[in-house]
């Protein structure tokens, strides 16, 4: 899993070779925002969010 930015949104690439793109703050819900320094001061919350994504 990799933390990126695309078209202005946070995201995380997924996948075996990371070609799975993941909105972050559409697919949580709203539980995280998309500014990236917010994801980054919430790092352990958004890793364990992220570790149930398939």
């Amino acid at each position: 899993m990799r933390f990126a930015m695309m078209d202005g949104r946070a995201v995380l690439l997924t996948g075996e070779r990371q070609e799975r793109v993941v909105d972050v703050a559409q697919r949580s819900g709203g539980r995280f925002a998309n500014d990236p320094a917010a994801l980054l001061a919430d790092w352990d919350a958004l890793r364990e969010w992220a570790a149930g994504l398939p």
